[in-house]
């Protein structure tokens, strides 16, 4: 495990070779019980000093059993996604949204 500014990272990686030869790297992240996005969200919302009504949460795995399904059993608004481009746009599109700029927002829409 390699040291990252904030303390050890708990990320453990596997190398191995699939079917047709090609390396895959498998990564699984070792937490303590009770340390996920819900934890997560319910510490944030600790720290601002803000509600759960007031955030949202982005994630590509709120289904049950996945790794985003705890901050939505927090309580959270969230809204599902498909990757890391889909995240990109739907926060921009909420940060312009947010700073009422509709002009920016119907722009990201159409990027």
């Amino acid at each position: 495990m390699r040291e990252n500014k904030m303390g050890r990272n708990n990320w453990r990686k596997r190398n191995r070779r699939g079917e047709n030869g090609q390396e895959i790297l498998e990564f699984t992240l070792v937490t303590k019980p009770g340390i996920d996005k819900g934890y997560g969200i319910r510490k944030l919302r600790d720290l601002l000093g803000i509600s759960l009504q007031e955030m949202i949460f982005v994630g590509d795995a709120l289904f049950v059993g996945g790794n985003d399904h705890p901050a939505a059993e927090a309580g959270v608004v969230c809204i599902s996604v498909r990757g890391p481009e889909e995240t990109k746009l739907v926060i921009n599109t909420i940060v312009a949204c947010l700073d009422g700029d509709e002009e920016d927002a119907s722009s990201v829409e159409n990027s």
